[in-house]
């Protein structure tokens, strides 16, 4: 019986394979104009797509195992200091999906990462859970919900996750960005990684309306990690939560919907552990409510012009509190009898007395420190694309108007704030007064964005925070926690949200990318003014690029406490280009050559007078299973008035090459080797001349990697 059900289902699956790759062929033969590679693509995601809605056990995932090394070449740094450091490493990602219906999965990742410079002391390291889910389209694909990790997205004013933009960036710092994203789990969308619960609903076609629409989601938003007295290990008092909601609907092209994103801290749960008198709790309170209004005319123009348009306008009120102890003294009644003692019996008059005596009392209170109530901001955005034959044009422009006290904790925070030391993060330099400012300079923003380490350190009272200093003293078995190791990967990146005041606190002006313009994305504070992305692309061959941006904003300096500093002018121009040679021209078969070059500039007028600058060169050949890949990036700092008083510019330079042979389908070998060049012109405190330190890495890269 069950050989014959086996064989039944083998059956189907082949004769559904059968009947797909049919359609896939025959649907493709119907469009001559499409070329075979389309065709192929096409075909290759209906497969995909068909065998990923299988039911049943899958698990895919990579593997992995690479070389690092990174020498560095500085006049200043102290004798004896290391100039070298290797990192040899086997990673590999298992995805675990289970499918019990057509309706609904079950998603598992988990990531092994074995240091074997650390291995004699990694015997025990736990694999890093970078996914667990339970999805589903259910209800005729009417709803679709998400348990556990999620990525989710509203409008640019409420849930949000804004990105930098790289011009025609070259394909191996494209590449090199993506896996170092891929460490702190982003996937380089607007989507925003949380943790909770998820569920949208689409009526489809009801009555008037072509669509009826409805959004909701709850998350925790966990804190940066700290493991400070914890001893369940997956919860945090000091985590955010969330609640946001989304409803509207659609008619003939038009879109109305409403939105609104609430975060706060929850008082209970933080006073759940015990508050001593020198302890101080803050909590931030974020609401935004947004209105969208849009037109698209896909439905009602043909496919040669394309129009939409999109206006939404938020309101945002935001609110700080403090929880501490007060104490007081106040008076209490207290009655005194008046006693004696006769042949050794305690005999009690009937009189006594009344008495007044001070009294400390300790009480949680909570108090409001400041608040930002009802203020707003509205972006109005236009698209257009025209396609004639093989020519297309598209563009995409803003008009933005933000206050200067608007906010939205989950739209601002980007994926990148400011610099850390990744490689050959142990070098010391001569100059002790600026080791702290030095220690995020001299690593560059192109190290930060293209380079990733993994660490792993054995957790214990050293390193675990703790508050009460009688866990520390006491407790101490329970903290080195059976040997387990904290494990994270050092690289630019982040993926959580920061709340205003933690915005605050954080220095932007080394931001790796070059947007100094919109920081935080569309929803940055004190912004009026819009930008333009104007594109054209011929053949698929021949592409380029254009972008303008122009913002003028209230100068703000470091003297209002709860305001954002920032200059009063900002002009962003950029633009670039790409060709692919093997469709403008007939090249040999299997041979393929690609060039794109660009270039942007940002400038700041009050504040600092900041000047950020990028221009970057690709080249890409491949021959049959042979492939080159090679970029240039150079990426500048100026400062009219230097920065903390000393630094007066930077400027960087990457020159990156690499082979890189393919065994099979999505196994394949590769070699890399970069040069990287960073130079910082700072104010010696001690002569008063300002001097140059430049700092050279040479950066040896191997790795063979098999997808599965």
């Amino acid at each position: 019986m069950n050989k014959e059900l086996k064989k039944m289902n083998f059956k189907v699956a082949f004769f559904s394979l059968i009947f797909v790759t049919a359609t896939a062929v025959a649907n493709d033969t119907v469009v001559d104009s499409t070329s075979v590679e389309s065709r192929q693509k096409s075909l290759l995601e209906k497969l995909t797509d068909f065998e990923a809605n299988s039911l049943g056990f899958a698990i895919n995932g990579s593997a992995k195992a690479g070389y690092l090394n990174s020498s560095l070449d500085a006049e200043e740094t102290v004798s004896g200091t290391k100039l070298s450091e290797a990192s040899a490493y086997t990673q590999m990602n298992l995805i675990f999906s289970v499918r019990p219906s057509a309706e609904t999965v079950a998603k598992f990742d988990l990531r092994f990462q074995k240091d074997w410079q650390n291995a004699h002391r990694e015997g025990n390291n736990s694999p890093i859970t970078m996914w667990w889910s339970y999805d589903g389209d259910i209800m005729q694909k009417h709803v679709s919900f998400n348990l556990g990790h999620m990525r989710v997205a509203y409008t640019p004013f409420t849930v949000y996750q804004p990105l930098s933009e790289f011009i025609y960036e070259p394909s191996i710092f494209q590449e090199h960005r993506e896996n170092v994203m891929k460490d702190k789990n982003l996937d380089g969308s607007n989507n925003r990684l949380m943790q909770g619960i998820n569920a949208t609903y689409t009526s489809g076609k009801v009555g008037l309306f072509d669509d009826i629409f409805a959004h909701g989601t709850m998350a925790r938003l966990r804190a940066m990690a700290k493991k400070s007295d914890q001893v369940f290990f997956d919860f945090d008092r000091s985590d955010r939560y969330l609640f946001a909601g989304n409803i509207g609907a659609q008619w003939r092209g038009f879109t109305i919907g409403v939105n609104d994103a609430y975060t706060f801290n929850p008082v209970r749960s933080s006073r759940t552990a015990p508050v001593i008198a020198s302890d101080t709790l803050y909590y931030d309170y974020n609401n935004v409510l947004s209105v969208e209004l849009g037109f698209d005319s896909k439905n009602i123009l043909s496919d040669v012009f394309h129009f939409a348009v999109k206006a939404e306008y938020a309101l945002s009120n935001w609110s700080y509190y403090k929880d501490y102890i007060h104490s007081y003294v106040d008076k209490e009644i207290v009655v005194v009898n008046d006693t004696t003692i006769v042949d050794g019996i305690i005999n009690t008059r009937d009189a006594g007395y009344l008495a007044y005596r001070n009294k400390t009392i300790n009480n949680l209170a909570t108090e409001k420190i400041t608040s930002l109530d009802n203020k707003g901001a509205l972006n109005i955005n236009f698209l257009a694309d025209v396609n004639i034959a093989k020519f297309q044009i598209n563009a995409d422009a803003n008009v933005l108007m933000v206050d200067k006290d608007f906010q939205a904790e989950l739209a601002m925070t980007p994926t990148t704030i400011s610099n850390m030391p990744i490689l050959n993060s142990d070098a010391e330099f001569n100059n002790a007064s600026l080791a702290p400012l030095m220690s995020n300079i001299r690593s560059g923003s192109l190290e930060n964005l293209y380079f990733s380490l993994y660490e792993s350190v054995p957790m214990n009272s050293s390193n675990i925070l703790v508050k009460d200093p009688s866990v520390y003293e006491s407790e101490y078995y329970r903290l080195y926690n059976n040997f387990k190791y904290a494990q994270y990967y050092r690289n630019g990146f982040h993926n959580f949200a920061l709340t205003r005041t933690e915005l605050l606190s954080t220095s932007y002006a080394l931001d790796p990318s070059s947007d100094i313009a919109l920081p935080f994305g569309l929803a940055t504070p004190n912004r009026t003014g819009g930008n333009m992305d104007l594109s054209a692309k011929w053949n698929d061959a021949i592409s380029a690029k254009i972008v303008f941006g122009y913002y003028l904003a209230d100068e703000i300096l470091n003297t209002e406490e709860f305001s954002f500093i920032s200059g009063s002018e900002y002009l962003r121009v950029g633009g670039g280009f790409n060709i692919e040679f093997e469709r403008l021209v007939n090249l040999p078969k299997d041979l393929g050559l690609q060039f794109g070059t660009s270039y942007e500039m940002t400038n700041e007028s009050g504040y600092l007078g900041r000047s950020v600058s990028r221009m970057m060169v690709g080249f890409d050949a491949s021959y049959k299973n042979w492939s080159l890949l090679t970029g240039f990036q150079m990426f500048d700092r100026d400062y009219e008035k230097p920065y903390f008083g000393i630094i007066h510019n930077t400027s960087e330079k990457l020159a990156m090459t690499g082979v890189r042979y393919k065994f099979s389908a999505g196994a394949y070998a590769t070699l890399q080797y970069g040069y990287m060049i960073n130079a910082v012109d700072y104010l010696d405190l001690l002569s008063g001349a300002v001097k140059t330190l430049e700092i050279n890495k040479n950066i040896l890269m191997a790795d063979v990697t098999v997808n599965f």
